[in-house]
């Protein structure tokens, strides 16, 4: 009866096995990944965020493409006719400092003193027909703030977080590659937290991995645990 009484109460307490601490090894590795199971205002952030990263990408490798043309191409051209008779150039900053040159627009942009026509305009100068990615930045600026204010102040979204720091911690939310089926029973324990704590909103599986610098979101049914829609897979560029 003792014995038994032992196993009803070990059952209760609904704690995950033996926590695996991740060691540096684990923290560094090129395989290492990070694990976060979350919800739809997480999901929204991290598109967003990835969104961002593509167009400021974009532009930058645009603008280094266009910056190496032109130290090819100075070499042999000429004296401009406009600057050889002193006449005020258009756009005089250089191309190789365009991309630094735009950061600063898109805070002036942000922080209203340049209105939005003038910001169009000086892009155009800059980077032509591919400028269109950049002309909403501002907007998509604004929303991650706002979004990110949500994250804050949402009680679920910092349960999930701190869901996530737990299970880190403990090693069942990510390491190395390597060593992953040592951790499948703590993963599984996170995932079935994770459960209990979305109710009315989507499961959202999102992979980090550090090789590659790629993220990962997969839509899982609640019901059967299974993962049933790929979201997205992007590279996450700086």
């Amino acid at each position: 009866k003792q014995w038994y009484q032992r196993r009803v109460r070990a059952r209760k307490t609904d704690k995950p096995a033996k926590a695996i601490k991740l060691t540096p090894t684990d923290e560094d590795a090129v395989d290492a990944y990070n694990l976060f199971y979350t919800n739809n205002q997480w999901y929204a952030i991290l598109r967003q965020h990835q969104i961002l990263c593509e167009r400021l990408f974009t532009i930058n490798t645009y603008n280094a493409t266009v910056a190496e043309q032109e130290m090819k191409d100075r070499k042999c051209r000429k004296e401009p006719t406009a600057q050889a008779i002193k006449m005020r150039l258009t756009n005089p900053l250089p191309v190789e400092h365009y991309y630094t040159h735009f950061l600063s627009l898109v805070k002036d942009l942000l922080d209203g003193n340049i209105d939005p026509g003038a910001y169009e305009d000086k892009l155009r100068e800059m980077f032509g027909v591919n400028s269109f990615v950049a002309f909403t930045l501002d907007k998509l600026i604004t929303h991650i703030v706002r979004q990110s204010h949500t994250l804050v102040t949402d009680a679920g979204c910092n349960q999930l977080k701190n869901l996530y720091t737990t299970y880190r911690s403990g090693g069942g939310a990510g390491g190395s590659l390597a060593t992953q089926p040592s951790r499948s029973s703590q993963e599984q324990n996170y995932l079935k937290d994770a459960e209990q704590t979305i109710v009315d909103e989507n499961l959202y599986k999102i992979y980090f991995f550090k090789q590659g610098s790629k993220l990962t979101i997969e839509l899982i049914d609640g019901e059967n645990n299974e993962e049933t829609e790929t979201e997205a897979c992007s590279d996450v560029r700086e």
